[in-house]
């Protein structure tokens, strides 16, 4: 029997009963689990505990060759109330996950990249304010685990970012790739808040376009990246 802790990233319906849950677990990386009988009305398990971005305790028998391992004990190792109880941070909960569920693979062991997923969640959790910028770090840092992070060269003679190479360089050209001096200078400005570790003052707009930046850079650097359900209702409650 495996203990260990896990973050909720998705759950779906599975018959009358029952829900399959993916999670995101330091000892195994993603899997897959059934939590039979668990929308019962008797069931000792709440569906509660499988909101995105729950921090779990969890107990199974890990079976390698299964798609689905078999759920025992749960736990809330940290519970998420802010997260749980606040739509912003909800829909930032709801986003972030789904583009995790595309980007992070199955038995994706890596406890660095569990810890920063996990301690990023308390932190959103825990803050009461000045978090409007917070699925724009967490984009940006999650990229350094999945081996795409900018390279932060900008200067006068490499005013322009290059999205498919993730560098400033100096010449603009007219393609998707390629951002013109506004946005790379936009860019550049997160990430010089973020390695000073100071807060970005941006409005909406701003966020939205950053946001989209962002995004251009996943799709670039993660095959198959889908589009993504859950980015309308977010971008309309942010």
């Amino acid at each position: 029997m495996i203990s260990t802790t896990g973050i909720v990233i998705n759950s779906i319906k599975y018959s009358e009963s029952s829900l399959i849950v993916k999670i995101y677990t330091l000892e195994h990386g993603m899997l897959s689990f059934i939590a039979k009988g668990i929308r019962r009305a008797k069931s000792k398990k709440s569906p509660a505990f499988f909101f995105p971005f729950s921090i779990l305790e969890i107990n199974y028998n890990h079976q390698s060759k299964r798609e689905l391992q078999t759920l025992g004990d749960v736990r809330f190792e940290h519970p998420v109330m802010e997260i749980l109880s606040d739509m912003n941070k909800t829909s930032i909960a709801l986003f972030l996950c789904e583009i995790l569920s595309i980007c992070l693979y199955e038995q994706n062991h890596d406890p660095k990249l569990f810890s920063f997923i996990k301690n990023s969640i308390i932190k959103l959790n825990e803050t009461p304010e000045k978090y409007a910028n917070f699925h724009l770090a967490f984009l940006l840092k999650l990229s350094l685990f999945l081996g795409f992070y900018p390279n932060y060269n900008l200067s006068k003679n490499t005013p322009y970012f290059n999205i498919e190479e993730g560098c400033f360089q100096a010449q603009f050209e007219k393609s998707p790739i390629i951002l013109n001096q506004e946005e790379s200078q936009l860019l550049a400005s997160l990430l010089h808040a973020m390695e000073n570790k100071q807060h970005l003052p941006l409005v909406k707009s701003q966020r939205n376009q950053l946001l989209n930046i962002i995004l251009d850079f996943y799709r670039q650097h993660i095959p198959n990246f889908k589009e993504l359900k859950t980015l309308g209702v977010f971008k309309a409650l942010q």
